[in-house]
């Protein structure tokens, strides 16, 4: 194992973790290069393919999917705080286009990244979300490529959420 596979692992756990706490399902979670991307979560739905017409559900759906967006980044700023992520440039530009959609201004924007980026952090903290996020990662070292079903006879999903 490779100290670039462990990180990846990590980061992509922290997507897969995130997403099952606030109740999103995803298909697959890859470390495997596919010559595009080097590693993804294959998500089976989207908070932001629901009605958006009221301002509430809306934001709570863009929120959302920021969080489970920035995980990535967060859990790579948790276990290697004194290295930038190495990952999750993309994960990144997402999170930013998605703030722009309900913050009226850079500045707003930026300020409302940091609160979610936090938040993101300390959501992942726990230590059930902790302990998942190493299990996802172990099993991810292993087998490369996980499906939801495969991790749910590691992982009990319902003390995520």
């Amino acid at each position: 194992m490779t100290a670039h596979l462990e990180r990846l692992a990590f980061h992509e756990a922290g997507h897969v973790v995130a997403a099952l706490i606030l109740g999103r399902h995803f298909d697959y979670v890859t470390i495997v290069d596919d010559g595009d991307v080097p590693a993804h979560t294959k998500f089976i739905d989207s908070p932001l393919q629901q009605d958006r017409s009221d301002p509430i559900t809306r934001r709570y759906a863009i929120e959302t999917e920021i969080i489970v967006t920035l995980a990535g980044v967060a859990v790579e700023a948790l276990m290697w705080p004194s290295n930038s992520p190495q990952f999750g440039h993309r994960d990144l530009d997402s999170a930013e286009q998605l703030a722009l959609d309900i913050t009226d201004s850079d500045t707003e924007c930026q300020a409302f990244l940091v609160w979610l980026t936090e938040r993101t952090k300390n959501m992942l903290s726990t230590p059930t979300a902790w302990a998942a996020i190493g299990r996802v990662a172990k099993l991810l070292l292993e087998q490369e490529t996980l499906t939801s079903k495969a991790l749910a006879h590691h992982l009990d999903f319902h003390t995520l959420r």
